[in-house]
């Protein structure tokens, strides 16, 4: 697959770092559960490659972003990959902040919030719509190629069974 770059803002990697990490874990359970089945079921060893190597690929992007760092980092960090799991981190991390959004909206139709709460969050929605832009950009993809429907996040937890078949 051909690696992209994007740069995430400082004021993202935090977030981008918690999806990788979860990502990892769900990948890291799918590498457990090959194994498993292949060791108690007598399923092929197969199976284990691809999410070894998908194990490995969030690993080289959680170097990227720093797997320690508890203060971030002093500048945007420079983020290369696969198109597609770049593409499903941020997608993660734009479902987490549209979540916030919505919960601080609802706050300050309660009365609870003020509208200048709701502006940072509705700022890191813009900052990642425009991250999957330049994504897109960078690979010559199309918004709407039918390839992009497949995300890593998706099917990364429905092979590892953590997702009801449809």
């Amino acid at each position: 697959m051909p690696v992209v770059t994007v740069r995430v803002p400082v004021g993202q990697v935090a977030a981008v770092r918690r999806e990788l990490v979860n990502l990892y874990a769900v990948e890291a359970e799918a590498v457990h559960q090959a194994v498993t089945g292949f060791l108690c079921e007598g399923e092929p060893l197969e199976s284990l490659f691809g999410h070894r190597e998908e194990l490995l690929e969030f690993d080289r992007l959680l170097t990227q972003v720093g797997w320690r760092s508890r203060s971030g980092p002093a500048d945007d960090v420079e983020l290369s990959g696969e198109r597609r799991l770049l593409s499903c981190v941020l997608c993660g991390v734009l479902i987490d902040l549209a979540e916030e959004v919505a919960e601080d909206s609802a706050g300050r139709w309660r009365g609870e919030r003020t509208t200048d709460q709701l502006r940072q969050p509705a700022r890191g929605v813009l900052e990642l719509l425009s991250l999957l832009d330049s994504l897109d950009s960078a690979s010559g993809v199309d918004e709407h190629d039918a390839d992009d429907v497949d995300d890593a996040r998706g099917r990364t937890a429905r092979s590892s069974g953590l997702d009801e078949p449809e």
